[in-house]
């Protein structure tokens, strides 16, 4: 999963939320439109950076499942 995430999906993001615009007024679905916020706000920057400032909210709950979590969060 990683590996597919820093070799292609992370190249091919910047263009498809540049393209796509996304709304949602259902409260449920809240934490994914602010991962998105935040993806579009990190999609401009270089592709060496690997993770977000220090005291960027990343909103998990309800967004990445728990079985997703160990691959998702690395050890800092």
């Amino acid at each position: 999963m990683r590996h597919s995430y820093s070799s292609y999906y992370r190249r091919m993001l910047p263009p498809l939320l540049a393209t796509l615009e996304f709304r949602c007024n259902n409260s449920t679905y809240r934490p994914v439109m602010d991962a998105l916020d935040l993806l579009a706000r990190y999609a401009a920057t270089q592709a060496r950076v690997r993770f977000y400032a220090a005291g960027e909210q990343v909103p998990l709950d309800g967004v990445v499942p728990a079985a997703w979590r160990d691959a998702v969060v690395g050890a800092t």
